[in-house]
């Protein structure tokens, strides 16, 4: 199927992603507009809004990009590779473009449980996926028991690593994780 129109120009693209993280850094989600990205970027509101059906999307689309995540290196050490999960997504979050949009797309979220459930979706099952392999290494090692609930680790995991992210800016970030990764290996031990 083809599609009527001009193709998308990728400077464009990377015009808008570079111009929504710096607005969302200066003036934070409340304040970005789409006219104002657009303003910015040097193209009009149009072609912002033929992209993206408003600001929500387009913040989750500058701010979480799904095609980041990299596969650390693993050790096989249990305590290691936690530390070194948890550092990885703390150096991601606390970027200043998410740590300045997380909060109003939480907000937002909180009325439209959908959309957040599809940006986790990209954004998690990468994170999930490691998480999975890593308790299941260690268990066939004897470093951790069976049974615990994926589903609620990954919870705790993203929950203290969000806390962490939205409440520091990244500094002592090796100790924060450390500490977080702790915490997760002694619930699976």
């Amino acid at each position: 199927m083809t599609s009527a129109g001009r193709p998308r120009d990728p400077r464009v693209d990377e015009a808008l992603r570079r111009v929504v993280q710096d607005l969302l850094v200066a003036v934070g989600y409340h304040g970005l507009t789409v006219q104002g990205v657009a303003r910015a970027a040097g193209v009009s509101p149009a072609t912002v809004y033929r992209r993206f059906p408003g600001k929500r999307e387009l913040v989750e689309w500058a701010a979480f990009p799904a095609s980041e995540w990299v596969e650390p290196r693993w050790t096989g050490q249990y305590r290691k590779d936690l530390t070194t999960l948890v550092e990885v997504l703390l150096g991601w979050l606390v970027q200043p473009a998410v740590r300045a949009a997380v909060p109003g797309l939480l907000g937002e979220y909180v009325h439209d449980g959908s959309r957040y459930e599809q940006l986790l979706e990209a954004t998690v099952v990468p994170v999930r996926q490691s998480l999975a392999e890593l308790v299941a290494g260690a268990v066939e090692r004897g470093e951790a028991v069976e049974g615990v609930s994926l589903a609620a680790l990954l919870d705790v995991l993203l929950g203290a690593v969000l806390l962490e992210a939205m409440v520091h800016d990244g500094t002592g970030l090796r100790k924060a994780a450390a500490r977080i990764a702790d915490v997760v290996r002694r619930a699976t031990t």
